[in-house]
């Protein structure tokens, strides 16, 4: 990339916002990135980082955060890009009218601030669960597959919140490059790797090391990429990608039963994993659906179990292809992340 780009980026402080602000920073870019005042970017500090207070759910004022870095990038004679990547992903009961605000009004708030602002280029941030399901663990789909796909192989029009809000985000994105607006979009699959909380996928490896529950696995599948392979696919989308459209950012796709057998030689342990079947799955999703009425879950959540039981599998040859998107074997980054792990004493 040359000096001569300046990026806004939402979401900077998360899990990939991170490894996304490193290699802009890398790469000699000049970076804004908004935050909230309660965010924690004490591990950012070492970064050349111009940092707004804010937040993607104040229309107004990140329509002002972003008029004033483009008027100052242009003033610099540099081009400027906006990087929307803030949003709430959580699987809990409850979590819907946060998911509501942050990721459909706030990916609103962003399209409508970037038109504002004349950006030159945007970058949408979004997920494979946007995307549609495959029909079974030996299928999988590209960026055409109809997010119809879901109510056809769940009989659900969607399957959580998360997936509801992002896929309506993605529409408002794709309504914005009909108004004019030039906006690539990203679409990670399940995302492992180093970061300063735990994330949703980091979870597993401490129920695989130290629980028995981490012995069963879903009937499902899961596209996974490493998060450093997620940051690059995102500055290559932005260099070389098509304005209006989307590329799937997944090294591999595995059933759930090969990814917890995977991590748990990469722990050291080999231990076998049991595979329950679709309707013993459903019995158990049945069961945390009681739980969680009586005492609202977390982590292990209805939906989230819910998701365990789908094809989440999903082809990358568009971005290899028209990106030159090559991310590292998913074991590398396995052992990587469990390296990582064991620094932080979360796993044996």
């Amino acid at each position: 990339m040359k000096v001569s780009t300046e990026v806004f980026v939402t979401g900077a402080t998360g899990f990939v916002g991170e490894h996304f602000l490193r290699l802009l920073c890398a790469e000699g870019v000049a970076v804004t990135a908004l935050c909230r005042s309660s965010s924690k970017r004490g591990h950012l500090e070492d970064l050349d980082i111009t940092w707004v207070l804010g937040d993607v759910t104040d229309g107004p004022g990140l329509t002002a955060a972003v008029m004033s870095f483009g008027k100052a990038a242009r003033a610099r004679g540099s081009r400027a890009w906006f990087v929307h990547g803030a949003a709430v992903i959580s699987y809990a009961t409850a979590s819907g009218p946060l998911q509501d605000q942050a990721n459909v009004e706030g990916t609103r708030n962003a399209v409508d601030a970037a038109k504002a602002a004349g950006v030159d280029r945007m970058l949408y941030v979004s997920s494979v669960v946007a995307v549609g399901l495959a029909s079974g663990p030996t299928t999988s789909v590209d960026e055409t597959e109809p997010f119809e796909s879901v109510q056809q192989h769940t009989g659900q029009p969607y399957v959580g919140h998360y997936m509801r809000t992002k896929y309506l985000a993605e529409q408002l994105v794709h309504e914005a490059v009909d108004r004019g607006l030039n906006v690539v979009t990203v679409n990670p699959g399940a995302i492992f790797g180093e970061a300063q909380e735990l994330s949703n996928t980091a979870e597993i490896f401490g129920r695989v090391d130290k629980s028995l529950i981490g012995r069963f696995a879903g009937p499902g599948s899961l596209s996974v990429v490493g998060v450093t392979d997620v940051a690059r696919g995102m500055l290559l989308a932005l260099e070389r990608g098509n304005t209006g459209e989307r590329y799937l950012l997944c090294e591999r796709n595995l059933q759930l039963s090969e990814l917890m057998e995977a991590i748990s030689k990469q722990l050291g342990h080999n231990f076998r994993i049991r595979t329950l079947g679709p309707r013993t799955w459903a019995l158990l999703v049945l069961a945390t659906r009681i739980v969680d009425l009586v005492k609202p879950l977390r982590i292990v959540t209805p939906t989230a179990l819910r998701l365990l039981s789908v094809q989440l599998r999903f082809e990358s040859h568009k971005a290899r292809r028209d990106l030159g998107w090559e991310p590292a074997p998913f074991d590398q980054v396995l052992a990587e992340t469990v390296a990582w792990l064991r620094r932080i004493g979360k796993v044996g």
